[in-house]
């Protein structure tokens, strides 16, 4: 070991030793879109081509009995998530994956969600390998007002603290499609 933490990790056979230190990740930090659980996202460079989910039906589920069940019913308050068909919701222009201060997703006539809220990208990577219910308790404290909702836009996920009884919703966003080449 070397003063602050590192590890010897090789040698040359002249004697020159290279030490890496573990506990800072190094070239990981300060990378909101890298964590130990994912590894670093890539872009596809290809032709894209953006399209619209219309209207799409976003069905709630909640936790029951450490597992997710359908919401509906469910009473306002409920901590409460949705999956969409795809992922990478885009932001309004169609440039970039969307975030809190610029998204293309909207809602139908929803009454479950008021307030769009900000979950940083590193607490939505770290919940993809928890348990449901270590999900809903992180995410928990990111929504503590009824109306509360909040966006995964990478992944295309969205959570709740339901405004009122749940019913399931529609949501019209738009998303990178990769155009195929042709044969």
């Amino acid at each position: 070991m070397v003063s602050g933490g590192g590890k010897e990790i090789c040698s040359s056979p002249t004697g020159v030793k290279l030490y890496f230190n573990f506990n800072t990740m190094g070239l990981l930090s300060e990378q909101p879109h890298i964590s130990g659980k994912l590894p670093q996202p890539s872009e596809n460079a290809g032709t894209k081509k953006v399209a619209t989910a219309t209207t799409e039906a976003v069905v709630w589920f909640f936790i029951s009995s450490a597992a997710y069940a359908a919401a509906v019913g469910e009473a306002a308050g409920t901590i409460c998530t949705g999956k969409l068909a795809y992922t990478g919701v885009l932001n309004s222009m169609n440039t970039a994956l969307g975030n809190i201060n610029d998204t293309s997703l909207s809602w139908g006539a929803a009454t479950r969600v008021a307030t769009l809220v900000d979950i940083p990208e590193s607490v939505f990577s770290n919940i993809v390998g928890m348990t449901p219910t270590d999900q809903v308790a992180e995410i928990t404290g990111y929504l503590s007002t009824a109306g509360d909702y909040a966006i995964d836009h990478r992944r295309g996920q969205i959570w709740m603290n339901a405004k009122d009884t749940v019913v399931n919703d529609a949501a019209t966003y738009d998303y990178f499609n990769t155009i195929s080449p042709v044969a």
